[in-house]
């Protein structure tokens, strides 16, 4: 692992990908954890979701063993990870992803109640449409004690148009 870094020391992140394994598998958590963001990020922005998933689950691996991390830059790799698996079709393990990310996310904030939709988003996805709707009651009754009233606004709104499509979809057009 060192050997490529210093091989690639103008720009180290154009070979994370292989930095990221063998810092993982040389124990050197930081390490895997900085290269596997980017290389799942870089895999993500190409539409390479089923790579970047993987690249996600090296990050989490590696997580324990970087010192100062916070329960919100971890959330923000497992939701990141949900998103992909979503995307690549694996909606069960994508609904394990983002119940991480809702775990560890700053309790009663934004991001909980955007987690909260994408759970609905994704049991629409799956057909099942009172999961769907029951995760959008929840994330209904979250944004209720927002302290921004502009964000809760915009949350409400979002809510809504999945809310309704969630209804669409089960014939309720009035709803």
């Amino acid at each position: 692992a060192e050997v490529v870094e210093q091989r690639h020391a103008h720009e180290p992140e154009e070979a994370a990908e292989i930095l990221s394994l063998h810092f993982l598998r040389a124990g050197r958590s930081p390490e895997a954890w900085r290269y596997s963001l980017a290389a799942g990020r870089r895999a993500q922005g190409q539409w390479a979701n089923t790579e970047a998933a993987e690249f996600y689950r090296r990050a989490l691996d590696a997580a324990s063993g970087v010192p100062g991390l916070t329960a919100a830059q971890v959330a923000a790799v497992w939701e990141a990870l949900g998103d992909c698996l979503q995307l690549a079709g694996e909606l069960e393990e994508a609904a394990r992803a983002f119940a991480s990310a809702r775990r560890l996310a700053p309790k009663g904030g934004a991001e909980q109640v955007a987690l909260m939709r994408k759970e609905g988003v994704l049991r629409e996805e799956m057909g099942r449409y009172s999961d769907a709707l029951r995760w959008y009651g929840r994330a209904f009754k979250a944004v209720d004690g927002f302290p921004d009233e502009e964000a809760g606004k915009r949350a409400r709104v979002e809510l809504g148009m999945s809310y309704a499509s969630t209804r669409f979809r089960q014939g309720q057009f009035r709803d």
